[in-house]
């Protein structure tokens, strides 16, 4: 496990993690969340998305995480497919800082396409309102969790994923 991964959290866990805007070099953070604050992620219960299929590495369940800091507490998505996130303390730290090893760290272009993301999907768009704007009729908070974690890996890590076998037609 990446040492430097479990004690912080790249403002990124990122870009939809605390709710950040699009600039790379200063993104802002949601109110009660600053650069440096210790904060604790835990998995959310209710929050998860569909199976997915990742070639051959196995399935996966997009899951959002819970990021807390004082008073303030935010849903994340989970911005490096190929490193877990601990369940523990964590700091947050500005883009440039990120621990991680994809295009996230690497790329300006790619951070502002994962704020994007963040900022105009759930659960920063309410389901209801995401489903009129997409045009995607019936569209359920684990369509838009995986759709949007999704997005997120295929620009973070170029991962691409495949339908499992028999599964319900939203994956």
């Amino acid at each position: 496990m990446n040492k430097k991964f479990t004690a912080k959290l790249g403002a990124a866990m990122a870009a939809a993690a605390i709710g950040l805007a699009g600039l790379p070099a200063a993104p802002a953070l949601a109110d009660g969340f600053e650069v440096g604050d210790s904060a604790t992620v835990s998995l959310t219960k209710e929050n998860y998305g569909h199976n997915l299929q990742m070639s051959s590495r196995g399935t996966y369940t997009p899951q959002l995480f819970e990021v807390k800091s004082g008073d303030a507490n935010s849903l994340a998505y989970c911005i490096e497919v190929r490193v877990q996130q601990p369940l523990s303390d964590a700091e947050i730290v500005p883009w440039d800082e990120f621990p991680g090893d994809n295009k996230f760290a690497t790329d300006g272009t790619v951070r502002e396409k994962v704020a994007w993301i963040s900022l105009n999907s759930y659960p920063t768009v309410d389901v209801k309102d995401l489903s009129a704007i997409s045009g995607i009729p019936g569209l359920t908070e684990k369509d838009a969790i995986t759709a949007t974690q999704v997005a997120i890996w295929t620009l973070t890590d170029g991962t691409k994923f495949f339908p499992l076998t028999n599964a319900d037609e939203a994956t």
